[in-house]
């Protein structure tokens, strides 16, 4: 009878844990990645499938060493994509490459390491290549008995109950204001280039995306100094506890539900900066506004969208506020972005309720033309490189 009531506690407690840790909430939260627009030559997979398929297939962890030790998939190899010689280890495997299905892992569906390291393998001529976007946070949390945290498999989830303590972190908005602006402190915001739209009105503002800052938290860089931390709703700062607490960090805090959960009132735009502008060649817009004439709305959304380049040639918008603002459904939005793609003058991918676009770089980029990486930018995009 005890033995019952004990196994139904600790199965009561690990599924606590679970729901307060995972930062998609729910396993059916989406896996898709936003990166995938990006790399439409390179194959992705599921949780699900990739358990089915789990003893034949290669996993690849790309993220760092210290990353690596406090959690990653059973099997795994960790070949971090920082290294210098990341690519000449991964041409090693290239002679096994028929007895090998490579799937590359990351950290979530916001991390693009994996798809930069299936890309490299890909250019390499490495064909069994597939990225597992849904990355090792889902993984953990939908196979436990096939994970590895803090040096032991099964991952045992009582391990990450720290966790729990999440709230102790978390100040109100007021808080962390008052906290800002101690001498020393570091304001940091780890929200990706696609969700950030908005800082805290008045701060001064790091944007490091959580990949980088991990980084820095197993370099001990930061160590000793006052962080203040804010995501966009409080979801991967959970995540990140738990690095920070295996890198012996303790001084540090996170907004409460993240920026989305303050007022308008409270927030200001992305300041832009000299390096900012978006450079637009009148010539090619010119023409490309006059091949879209005979498409309903298309030319007034393609002007929308290039107003809303805020990183290379990518645009990222959401559905509901563009639908808003063009006074046009979001099956019209779908529709026409899927006659701009027809164009050739875009590339376009859904995910969560955002669209991402990739704009023709002869027509907008951030920045000047003429560097090295919009000329890349401009043979990927006209050539279609097999990636």
């Amino acid at each position: 009878m005890l033995d019952r009531v004990h196994s139904r506690l600790v199965g009561l407690v690990t599924l606590f844990v679970l729901c307060a840790i995972s930062p998609g909430g729910p396993a059916s939260a989406s896996e898709s990645s936003p990166y995938r627009a990006f790399y439409p030559h390179i194959k992705t997979i599921s949780t699900s499938d990739l358990y089915q398929d789990f003893n034949s297939k290669t996993l690849i962890d790309v993220r760092s060493q210290f990353e690596f030790n406090v959690v990653h998939m059973a099997t795994s190899v960790n070949l971090p994509i920082a290294d210098e010689d990341f690519a000449d280890k991964l041409f090693n495997l290239k002679d096994m490459q028929n007895e090998l299905d490579l799937v590359f892992v990351g950290n979530d569906p916001d991390c693009s390491r994996a798809f930069d390291a299936a890309r490299t393998a890909r250019l390499q001529g490495m064909k069994n290549v597939t990225v597992y976007d849904a990355g090792v946070f889902s993984w953990l949390h939908s196979y436990p008995e096939k994970t590895q945290l803090m040096g032991e498999t099964p991952a045992r989830m009582e391990r990450v109950l720290p966790l729990v303590q999440h709230q102790i972190h978390l100040v109100s908005y007021g808080g962390f204001r008052r906290r800002a602006i101690k001498p020393g402190v570091l304001v940091i915001d780890i929200r990706d280039i696609y969700r950030r739209r908005n800082v805290p009105d008045g701060l001064e503002v790091k944007n490091i995306v959580l990949d980088a800052l991990l980084q820095a938290v197993g370099n001990r860089i930061w160590a000793e100094d006052p962080l203040l931390i804010f995501d966009s709703d409080g979801s991967k700062t959970r995540w990140l506890q738990l690095f920070l607490q295996a890198g012996g960090y303790h001084n540090y805090h996170f907004l409460e539900g993240g920026l989305d959960a303050l007022p308008e009132e409270s927030l200001s735009p992305v300041s832009g900066r000299s390096k900012d502008t978006v450079s637009i060649n009148q010539q090619h817009l010119k023409e490309a506004l006059a091949g879209l004439g005979k498409v309903d709305n298309a030319a007034d959304f393609f002007t929308y969208i290039l107003s809303s380049v805020r990183f290379k040639n990518l645009a990222f918008i959401s559905a509901e506020e563009a639908s808003i603002l063009l006074a046009i459904s979001p099956e019209q939005i779908l529709q026409v972005s899927e006659e701009l793609a027809a164009t050739g003058l875009i590339r376009f991918f859904e995910a969560n309720g955002n669209l991402i676009y990739q704009i023709d770089p002869l027509i907008v980029w951030k920045e000047e033309m003429g560097g090295i990486r919009w000329h890349q930018s401009v043979g990927q995009f006209h050539h279609h490189i097999t990636e």
